[in-house]
């Protein structure tokens, strides 16, 4: 309260001054020790945040290296790592990345779709090996009998192309003559009534 009052004193906040001095019971003499006190504090609190800020600004330009463990690789050549949910570090749910075989840049690596999965987290265990080969082999067999169905359709004729026929105004249902035809516009007279 006494480092308050003489940073109230020192700055012209005289009303403010008093009113603090009747509510916090604070004498009207200052001690030498809490001259100039506040603002020690919030200059060395002001410094540190300088310095934390600047330090993580420096390991930002770093490269990180993951400590990751390696959990497989897929037929295309990528490596595929976790990272184990540690809750004392910060880090609440375990990461998962992968390493193309090659160093080029983008994110038009091939993957199979398996590993892609494990990566966003939509399945837990990460893919065995002969169930990606099970899976390639059920692939290939889906191109060969596409292959096949094509090879028998006749040469002619384009069967996965429809056409639909437009037949203009007559393709709308009709209600009747006591609707309107046309939006504002009464319907004409009924030659029976």
């Amino acid at each position: 309260n006494q480092a308050i009052a003489d940073y109230l004193g020192t700055n012209g906040y005289t009303d403010a001054l008093e009113a603090f001095r009747k509510e916090a019971d604070v004498s009207n003499e200052l001690e030498r020790k809490y001259g100039g006190l506040l603002e020690k504090k919030w200059t060395s609190v002001i410094r540190l945040q300088k310095k934390i800020i600047f330090r993580n600004f420096i390991n930002s330009l770093r490269p990180r290296k993951f400590q990751g463990s390696l959990i497989g690789e897929d037929t295309f050549g990528n490596k595929f790592y976790e990272i184990a949910a540690d809750p004392e570090k910060g880090r609440a749910k375990r990461a998962r990345y992968f390493e193309p075989p090659g160093k080029e840049e983008g994110f038009d690596h091939e993957m199979s779709a398996e590993w892609e999965a494990w990566l966003r987290g939509r399945r837990q265990e990460a893919p065995t090996m002969e169930e990606l080969v099970q899976n390639l082999a059920i692939a290939e067999m889906k191109k060969e009998n596409a292959a096949k169905l094509e090879a028998g359709l006749p040469k002619g004729k384009d069967l996965r192309v429809v056409v639909k026929e437009e037949k203009g105004m007559s393709s709308f249902p009709s209600y009747g003559a006591e609707y309107e035809y046309s939006a504002g516009v009464p319907p004409p007279k009924d030659p029976k009534s």
